[in-house]
């Protein structure tokens, strides 16, 4: 029976050193947050850090929410208006955000609330709920989306110019392809061979194999 309840206080013990490490762990991330300086929608994107779906897998659910309804809190105490959000708004828009938008980051948010804060969603006119902020939530949605879209495209590019640059040989049996002028000949020695382009050296195959060697 000793034993027993000594386990049990062991055990209660470590859960609560564990629980204590994940909320100095979440109140550094949230620290970090407010410390953010993103300014362009390719540094969130590009951001290394998790987003909210990562982040409530390794904190929990409830944790990531209180922690998304204290960044909207700091948030709101921006504007003076005279309909302001009351706690239970709040809450509720913490719980969609983290549903609709599990794949942003903190930097995210912080990109968001800085453009929210300078009005580049439209003005507030006196109002500022959950809707509000949800309606503006999208445009920042769609704008990151078509950033994201141009990064990939860029990132294309990039690996089609690298593999322009790139140089290939080509190798028939145990001899390699050199360029005689209009002429090709075989050589034994690698460093002999002519350095063809990715798509040259796939059309001299395609031509070698069809037409001089078939």
């Amino acid at each position: 029976k000793h034993g027993l309840i000594t386990l049990k206080t062991l055990k209660m013990e470590t859960i609560k050193k564990d629980s204590l490490k994940l909320t100095e762990s979440w109140n550094s991330l949230i620290k970090s947050y407010a410390e953010k300086s993103v300014v362009t929608y390719s540094e969130a994107i590009r951001a290394d850090s998790k987003p909210l779906a990562a982040l409530r897998i390794e904190y929990g659910s409830d944790v990531v929410i209180s922690g998304l309804i204290r960044i909207i809190g700091e948030n709101i105490r921006f504007f003076a208006l005279g309909k302001a959000m009351n706690d239970l708004q709040v809450v509720e828009t913490a719980k969609l955000i983290a549903g609709e938008y599990y794949y942003f980051k903190l930097e995210d948010f912080k990109l968001f609330f800085t453009k929210f804060k300078r009005g580049e969603y439209g003005n507030l006119y006196d109002r500022l709920d959950g809707q509000v902020i949800l309606i503006a939530l999208n445009k920042y949605r769609e704008e990151r989306l078509a950033e994201a879209e141009r990064l990939n495209h860029e990132k294309h590019k990039e690996i089609l110019q690298n593999e322009k640059e790139s140089f290939y040989l080509v190798k028939i049996g145990s001899n390699w392809l050199r360029s005689s002028g209009d002429n090709f000949e075989e050589v034994e020695q690698k460093e002999l061979a002519t350095n063809y382009t990715r798509g040259e050296a796939e059309k001299l195959k395609a031509w070698l194999q069809k037409d001089y060697y078939s």
